[in-house]
């Protein structure tokens, strides 16, 4: 018998998290309704991301007290049960990328602009999804 996916979406914006969450739950994608965890900013998905292993991680790039971009970083140089899951991260602009940093910390990592497509968003879980 399958598992149901269970996904972390983190945005700093109730109105977004809402949003991302029936977009999610709205995809063709999953034979088994997923989990979805919820958190308000990085320092708040760090808890969940220790105690809990993720097929997804939906991350804004831009937000207070632990930004995007860091907490990718965090999840990729801890040993967790996340540090290899995909992860979707979503900006209003495309980032300039650190060319500095470890290229295994963007392993699996997708960046998608704000406002997105439907098509996009489901083309970019799809990819992350299936490895």
């Amino acid at each position: 018998m399958s598992q149901a996916k269970r996904i972390l979406i983190v945005d700093d914006d109730e109105d977004t998290l809402q949003l991302l969450k029936e977009r999610i739950e709205e995809l063709d994608l999953f034979s088994l309704v997923p989990t979805i965890d919820l958190a308000q900013d990085g320092l708040k998905a760090l808890p969940l991301l220790r105690e809990q292993s993720y097929d997804l991680i939906l991350i804004d790039y831009l937000m207070p007290k632990l930004g995007g971009l860091q907490l990718i970083e965090t999840i990729r140089n801890e040993e967790g049960k996340n540090r290899l899951t995909p992860i979707l991260c979503l900006s209003g602009y495309l980032p300039k990328m650190d060319t500095s940093a470890p290229s295994s910390i963007l392993d699996k990592v997708i960046f998608l602009e704000k406002p997105f497509s439907e098509v996009k968003f489901q083309e970019a879980t799809r990819l992350l999804l299936k490895g």
